[in-house]
């Protein structure tokens, strides 16, 4: 969402930020606290675990990975820490990890290039809904529909790094959102008068 740099639009934005942090309970400010020293939080040591058992069934599986949905069996039966606290047949805790280790470089590159193909046509077509802006109220929407989807991609990219959502059905989603965006935008940009009629 594209708010305007107005101090009456920020002051609710502020105030809620405040009230969170007055009211977060004292363990997540503990969590954050952990980051520095991530090597004593067993939640943070866990994750780089199961991220080091992950790039090692790629390394053992380069090409094509362990197979969809076996990582935690791949984990379990040969790549677990049998000194780690926590041996429960487990998954990567990483996006990118996850689908390396199952779906090894073909699938990383399949995966990866989907996102980044997604988000390049939602940049293209806001720079071409950002011309037709001004004159037209519907092209306007889904400009601002466009970038909130290619905000949405990028944040769902960046979490990714830290869940396993690599087969997530809101992947899919944002997905067929932008190739939708994307073809709306061509045509409204060649042949704007006729959809200007169609959406009225």
């Amino acid at each position: 969402v594209v708010l305007p740099v107005t101090c009456r639009c920020w002051t609710p934005v502020l105030t809620i930020a405040r009230l969170a942090n007055v009211c977060a309970p004292a363990k997540m400010f503990d969590r954050y606290e952990s980051i520095g020293a991530y090597r004593e939080d067993e939640s943070a040591s866990l994750r780089l675990q199961m991220w080091k058992a992950g790039l090692r069934m790629w390394a053992d599986h380069p090409l094509v990975g362990v197979g969809v949905g076996a990582y935690p069996v791949a984990y379990g039966l040969e790549y677990r820490d049998p000194q780690a606290p926590h041996n429960a047949w487990m998954t990567a805790h990483s996006s990118p990890i996850l689908v390396l280790a199952e779906l090894g470089t073909l699938g990383i590159i399949t995966w990866a290039g989907m996102i980044a193909s997604a988000l390049a046509a939602l940049t293209t077509a806001c720079r071409r809904l950002g011309s037709l802006a001004s004159t037209d109220r519907n092209v306007s929407d889904l400009l601002q529909l466009c970038r909130m989807l290619r905000w949405s991609l990028l944040g769902y990219a960046v979490c990714g790094v830290f869940i396993s959502r690599a087969y997530d059905w809101l992947l899919m989603i944002f997905l067929a959102l932008a190739v939708a965006c994307w073809s709306i935008a061509g045509r409204w940009c060649e042949a704007p008068e006729k959809m200007a009629g169609q959406a009225a």
